[in-house]
C-alpha cells in the first residue's frame, strides 16, 4: 500500500469545479518553432524541441524527479493535459477531471502535484492522478514545498479580489490569512522557499514572506504604474540570500533578494518574463514572451540573451542539473504548445508527437447501479478493497470513496451514500458513524462523492479479516420508482 498516497487521499473530495478558460496571461500568436533542428544559442548551448507540441494546448508548467522522469502540464479550453517523459518516450496521461492546469511540482516520481483552474489540485502516486479537495474554486497557479505534508499553493483572485495561499499538510488544505497589502494585487503567480522562509510573488510586484507563523509583505519600494509592468510571475533561489523573481509586461523586470532587501531592475530591451529556475548561485535561466530565453547572474545583475527558436511565450522552466533546462509554453491563436530543452551539445532528439493519453477505463470492479430515464450510471470503488487510514486527533479515521460516472449524465439523479456496521464489528469498533448525504450530479460532469468515517477505537490484532458493508442507493428525483441499491464488502487492514 502506498502510504503517502493513502494519507493524502483521506480528505480528498473528488468533485472539482471546472473553468472555461486558461489563465489570463496565456499568450496569443503563432508558436513559430524553427523546424530545422536545434538552435545554436549564444554561450555555446543549444535549445531544441523535446516533442512535437503543435497539437497540444498551451503548456504552462514543467517539473521532474530526474532526467528520465519529467512532467509537463497545460490545457486547451476546459481540458487539462499532462505529458510524461520516461527517459525514452513522451506520452499523455489520463486525468480524472476537466480543468486547465497551470503548474506542477513534486517530491518524487510517485508524489507529484498539478494545480489549475477551478481550485484544482491533482496528485500522482506513481500509478494514477487523483483530485484533492482544496475547498476553493479559485485558479491555483503554482506550487512548491519541502515534503508531501508541507506543500504551498498560490493563486487567485478570490471572490473579494484577494490572492490565494493554501497550505497542504498531507491531510487537508488550510487557507492562510493575508497581510494588509499596500496595492491592488489580486493574484499570486509564484511560490518558493528556502527551508526556513516561504516567498510568494504576484500582481503589481507584490512579494509576501512567511516566517513560519505569519505572512507579511516585503518592502519593494513604491508601486509601479501601470501595475502590470511590475507583475512578478515566478520566483526561485539557491538559498536565503540569493533569490530571483521575474516578471514584467512590456519589459522584463527582475527582483533580487540578497538576504537583507529586495532590489528590482527593469530591462527595457527584453520582453516580459514568465519563468525562472536556478541550479547555481550565479546563474538563473529565465524565459518569457516571444520565446525569450536568457541567463541572469544575480551577483553582477547581468542578463545574457539566448536564442530558443520559438516566438510564442515560454511560461515555465525547470532543471535538475546545471547543464540541461526544460522550458514550456505556447500560444492560443492558433492553439499550440512549445516544449524545449537547453543542452550544452546537440541532443539528437527525434521530435515526434507524444503518445496519446489512454482513454478512461471503467475498472472491472465497477457495478452498474442504476438507469434513470435511460441514462446509465456506474459505481467505482476508489481504492478497491483497501480502505485508507489517518492517525490523528480523535482516533483513527478511515476514508471510503465512491465515484459515480454519468456516461450520459442526467442532472435529475441524486446519490445517497450510507455506511452501516456489520454486527460482527461490535468487539472491534464501539461506534461506526452512519454516513448519509445527498449530492446532485452536475450535467456532463463526472461527479465524485467521498466521506470520512471516524472510528473511536480499534485493536490492531482484531481488524484482520474484518469487513465493512457499504450500501449505496441511487434515486431519480423526477421518477422515485427508478432506484437501485448495491453493497460491497471492504476488508479492514491493520495500520501500516
Amino acid at each position: 500500500m502506498n502510504r503517502s498516497r493513502n494519507i493524502r487521499a483521506l480528505r480528498a473530495s473528488l468533485g472539482i469545479a471546472t473553468s472555461a478558460a486558461m489563465s489570463a496571461c496565456t499568450p496569443t500568436g503563432d508558436t513559430g518553432m524553427n523546424d530545422n533542428g536545434p538552435i545554436d544559442s549564444p554561450g555555446g548551448v543549444f535549445w531544441s524541441a523535446v516533442f512535437d507540441a503543435s497539437k497540444t494546448g498551451v503548456l504552462t508548467g514543467v517539473w521532474g524527479s530526474g532526467p528520465d522522469d519529467v512532467f509537463v502540464v497545460g490545457g486547451a479550453g476546459e481540458d487539462g493535459e499532462i505529458y510524461r517523459f520516461d527517459g525514452t518516450t513522451w506520452a499523455g496521461m489520463a486525468i480524472p477531471i476537466r480543468a486547465p492546469l497551470q503548474g506542477v511540482f513534486g517530491f518524487a516520481s510517485n508524489d507529484v502535484f498539478a494545480v489549475g483552474d477551478g481550485g484544482t489540485v491533482l496528485n500522482f502516486d506513481g500509478e494514477s492522478w487523483a483530485p484533492l479537495n482544496t475547498g476553493t474554486t479559485e485558479t491555483l497557479r503554482d506550487a512548491w514545498g519541502t515534503s508531501f505534508d508541507e506543500l504551498w499553493i498560490v493563486g487567485g483572485p478570490s471572490a473579494d479580489s484577494q490572492p490565494t495561499i493554501l497550505r497542504y499538510d498531507g491531510f487537508a488544505f488550510a487557507r492562510f490569512g493575508l497581510p494588509v497589502i499596500d496595492r491592488s494585487a489580486p493574484i499570486l503567480y509564484g511560490v518558493w522557499g528556502d527551508g526556513v522562509n516561504v516567498y510568494a510573488v504576484g500582481s503589481a510586484g507584490v512579494i509576501l514572506q512567511f516566517d513560519g507563523t505569519t505572512w507579511t509583505q516585503a518592502p519593494t519600494g513604491p508601486a509601479v504604474e501601470p501595475a502590470a509592468n511590475a507583475d512578478l510571475n515566478s520566483i526561485w533561489g539557491t538559498g536565503p540570500d540569493n533569490i530571483v523573481a521575474v516578471g514584467g509586461a512590456a519589459h522584463a523586470r527582475i527582483a533580487v533578494y540578497d538576504g537583507r532587501s529586495w532590489t528590482a531592475q527593469q530591462f527595457s530591451d527584453t520582453p516580459g518574463l514568465r519563468g525562472v529556475y536556478m541550479t547555481e548561485p550565479d546563474r538563473a535561466i529565465v524565459v518569457g514572451d516571444g520565446g525569450y530565453v536568457g541567463s541572469f547572474n544575480p551577483q553582477t545583475r547581468e542578463l545574457t540573451d539566448e536564442s530558443s527558436g520559438a516566438s510564442a511565450a515560454l511560461l515555465s522552466v525547470w532543471s535538475d542539473r546545471p547543464d540541461a533546462f526544460y522550458a514550456v509554453g505556447g500560444a492560443t491563436t492558433p492553439l499550440a504548445g512549445v516544449a524545449l530543452i537547453r543542452t550544452p551539445d546537440e541532443p539528437g532528439i527525434d521530435v515526434t508527437e507524444p503518445q496519446p493519453a489512454p482513454e478512461p477505463v471503467v475498472p472491472e470492479t465497477s457495478i452498474e447501479i442504476g438507469r434513470a430515464n435511460g441514462e446509465e450510471f456506474v459505481l467505482i470503488a476508489d481504492g478497491g478493497d483497501m480502505p485508507m487510514f489517518s492517525f490523528g486527533q480523535g482516533g483513527i479515521h478511515m476514508f471510503l470513496s465512491y465515484r459515480v460516472m454519468g456516461f450520459r449524465a442526467n442532472p435529475n439523479v441524486t446519490v445517497t451514500i450510507s455506511a452501516t456496521r456489520v454486527e460482527d464489528f461490535a468487539p472491534v469498533i464501539r461506534e461506526f458513524a452512519q454516513l448519509e448525504d445527498m449530492t446532485e450530479i452536475e450535467p456532463g460532469v463526472n461527479q465524485t462523492l467521498d466521506r470520512l468515517v471516524r472510528v473511536d477505537s480499534i485493536v490492531s490484532a482484531d481488524i484482520i479479516d474484518r469487513e465493512i458493508l457499504i450500501l449505496v442507493t441511487v434515486t431519480d428525483t423526477l421518477n422515485p420508482a427508478v432506484t437501485a441499491t448495491v453493497g460491497q464488502r471492504l476488508h479492514l487492514l491493520p495500520p501500516p
